[in-house]
């Protein structure tokens, strides 16, 4: 009885499964394609050489020679 119910549901979805499946393909398709205008990178003023470090400021000086232990 109940084997005849899951044979009927699949016998009823089968038709429609393609063309909704086909349908949601197609929209994002779609969707993916047209996302707004296009994009322009803005205009930014590049410097040519940066400001000297401020009283106070240390230069890195890395140690990953150094063994860290145990993590």
């Amino acid at each position: 009885m109940q084997s005849d119910r899951i044979a009927r549901a699949r016998t009823a979805l089968a038709p429609r499964a393609l063309p909704i499946a086909v349908a949601l393909a197609l929209a994002t398709l779609v969707a993916g394609c047209a996302v707004g205008p296009n994009y322009s990178r803005p205009e930014t003023d590049i410097p040519a050489s940066y400001k000297k470090a401020v009283p106070g400021w240390k230069v890195a000086q890395p140690a990953d020679q150094h063994d860290r232990g145990d993590w």
